[in-house]
């Protein structure tokens, strides 16, 4: 026999102080370098007004300017005007009125727009893909190119080409291409759906057309990130999404779900750059320190390499050696989902840092020193998932805060969508495992990871 003894507490809050306050508006939508005003409406009710009673705004972001805040004290009001930067965007004020260490504070969201920047998709050529399954990267399609959706008619079909109805999830693609050479850096994308998302399905039944719409971007159809979806879609003629921050990109899907037996239906699509001073400047560093060449420049391994990545004896290749699974070719350019380019060490000389035991410590050194807000890492684990600890040192003796980056094992079947790269291979130095040196392993399932640390 025992006792059972059950405990509950329950815990309730009070407020300090019985100031109240209200924003309006809840969100605030400018033009880049636009100014609106933000009111505060503050109720001290009953509570002794401080000396030290204010009202501040901090932007998160720092893509708005929040000027000079002046108080009515007959309407109990603070106005709080705001100028959005030359950007396209997004930010969060926050707001707080203070009563002498008292205060409360509110939120309020800031979208940047923008009325200048051009689209950048006017007149050019879209690729249509009909699936024949639920989205995979396995499943079969129909295809067509077509110039309906850029044409600048925001009312009319757009996809009159296709003659089957869909009857699965997220098997419509309208995928468009950044010009060769180029990626866009996307800042807000509208979608124009004709007759206001209604229309009769295969069956004669009426209602809406589109169920689902999400915007995908990437550099990698494969592997494209999803960045916005709109979800039970009834009656709406135009869709728009600013993103809160720009995204560089080749290629831009907006992926369709269809209720069942109805026929794709789109009017247009736009898109709109982020200003250019607003994107920052980035680009490869030279760098020395790097302790092995585990990139393959031909099948002849013994002069080719001196290192591996793991333990069985693989390495990565160039184009030289075979165009399928390579990671760069002759310019040694490694372009991440994320827009990234990556400058490869030479091939004929070590090209990697190689850390293989627990607590091994190397460092790479800039040839000279870099002034710069951010570091970009490409990596790879192989064996299994790494943890890697990162710092910066500067010139004045001093070092960063500690960056963890935990890449995840180097072969995955399927992308999981939080790769640099995917759909690279490998090369084995060695006979080994049913392979012989210089054999190919044919499953081009193998990864990169794309890791930025602040400086």
């Amino acid at each position: 026999s025992g006792t059972l003894r059950i405990w509950e507490f329950e815990v309730f809050g009070k407020d300090d102080n019985n100031l109240a306050m209200e924003v309006s508006p809840a969100e605030l939508r400018l033009n880049a370098e636009e100014t609106g005003n933000i009111v505060v409406k503050y109720d001290l009710n009953g509570d002794e007004r401080s000396e030290k009673f204010t009202c501040r705004a901090v932007a998160e972001k720092g893509n708005v300017t929040v000027g000079d805040i002046t108080e009515n004290t007959a309407e109990g009001t603070f106005t709080i005007p705001v100028t959005a930067d030359k950007i396209m965007g997004a930010d969060k004020l926050t707001i707080t009125v203070d009563n002498g260490g008292m205060y409360k504070e509110r939120s309020v969201n800031v979208l940047i727009d923008s009325e200048s920047q051009p689209n950048v998709l006017a007149g050019k050529e879209a690729t249509l893909r009909h699936y024949k399954a639920d989205y995979s990267f396995e499943a079969q399609y129909d295809e067509l190119k077509t110039g309906t959706l850029t044409d600048g008619n925001t009312t009319d079909e757009g996809c009159g080409e296709i003659e089957t109805p869909s009857m699965f999830k997220k098997d419509f693609w309208t995928i468009f291409t950044a010009p060769e050479g180029k990626n866009w850096n996307i800042s807000k994308v509208k979608i124009y759906i004709p007759g206001e998302n209604q229309a009769e399905n295969d069956n004669g039944k009426s209602g809406a057309a589109n169920n689902e719409i999400s915007i995908m971007m990437g550099n990698d159809l494969t592997n494209l990130t999803e960045v916005k979806t709109f979800a039970g879609l009834d009656k709406v003629s135009e869709l728009e999404y600013i993103l809160p921050e720009y995204k560089s990109c080749k290629y831009l899907a907006i992926v369709c779900t269809l209720n069942p037996y109805f026929y794709p239906t789109l009017a247009e699509v736009e898109a709109f750059e982020q200003f250019p001073e607003a994107v920052p400047l980035n680009g490869p560093v030279a760098v020395t320190g790097w302790s092995h060449d585990v990139i393959a420049e031909s099948k002849d391994m013994s002069s080719s390499v001196n290192g591996t990545l793991d333990d069985q004896g693989w390495v990565l290749y160039s184009t030289s050696v075979a165009k399928t699974g390579a990671v760069a070719g002759d310019d040694r350019i490694v372009k991440t989902s994320a827009g990234t380019e990556f400058k490869l060490a030479d091939y004929t000389q070590n090209n990697a840092l190689v850390l293989k035991t627990a607590d091994e410590s190397k460092d790479l050194v800039f040839d000279e020193p870099a002034n710069c807000e951010e570091l970009y890492f490409l990596m790879i684990s192989a064996n299994g998932r790494s943890e890697v600890e990162t710092v910066a040192n500067y010139e004045d003796g001093t070092q960063s805060e500690l960056s963890e980056f935990r890449p995840d094992d180097w072969y995955s079947m399927f992308p999981s969508g939080d790769e640099a790269v995917y759909g690279i291979s490998r090369i084995i130095t060695k006979n080994a495992d049913n392979y012989i040196a210089g054999d190919i392993d044919t499953r081009y399932s193998f990864r990169l990871y794309e890791f930025t640390m602040p400086t």
